[in-house]
């Protein structure tokens, strides 16, 4: 009887050591977020065809995830960045180094991959979409073998180049991504 409890304790304690962990590893910031391996999700790939401004920028699709409805592969379109972010305007202080920076990464005829926001629907009523026919995305590029996400690059250089514009301004929309998560030390898409 004795061993039979001592048992019993015993697959009580592993099962409760294997919640643990599956708790830990569910409730971990990277794992709402598919950006926690060694390559980001992919949605979406193109190339860059120009750089609007420090948030938006327009690509030539070669390659779209054949569940993403909407989505043309040959189809040139504007990608707006996701996750709250708002460059300055280019009229405005911080406005074209912002434009610049993003061009530091996103030149003309470079490959980008997009992970779309599954969220933006609830702003526009249109999958992965603005309310101005957009596409909503994380944008990242492979620089010398690491993935750099360009949302967060552009978001960490614009608080502290300048820090008096609300580079946060549109948190309030929804998104599946968070900023929160870009802003950490250990955040790992960054060069």
């Amino acid at each position: 009887m004795r061993a039979k409890i001592i048992a019993i304790l015993v697959c009580i304690a592993i099962t409760f050591g294997i919640a643990c962990v599956a708790i830990s590893v569910l409730t971990s910031p990277y794992s709402s977020n598919p950006h926690n391996s060694s390559q980001p999700h992919i949605e979406a790939r193109g190339t860059v065809a120009w750089v609007h401004d420090g948030d938006t920028i327009t690509i030539d699709l070669t390659w779209v995830d054949q569940s993403r409805e909407g989505i043309t592969v040959g189809k040139r379109e504007s990608i707006r960045f996701s996750g709250g972010i708002d460059a300055p305007e280019l009229e405005d202080t911080g406005g074209y180094e912002a434009k610049n920076r993003v061009s530091e990464l996103c030149t003309p005829g470079r490959e980008i991959i997009l992970d779309l926001d599954d969220s933006s629907y609830l702003n526009s009523g249109t999958p992965y979409r603005d309310h101005y026919g957009r596409l909503v995305a994380v944008i990242y590029v492979n620089e010398n073998g690491r993935w750099i996400n360009v949302n967060a690059d552009v978001l960490r250089w614009g608080q502290q180049a300048y820090p008096n514009h609300d580079w946060l301004k549109y948190t309030w929309m929804h998104t599946e991504f968070d900023y929160q998560v870009w802003l950490r030390s250990d955040y790992p898409y960054l060069r």
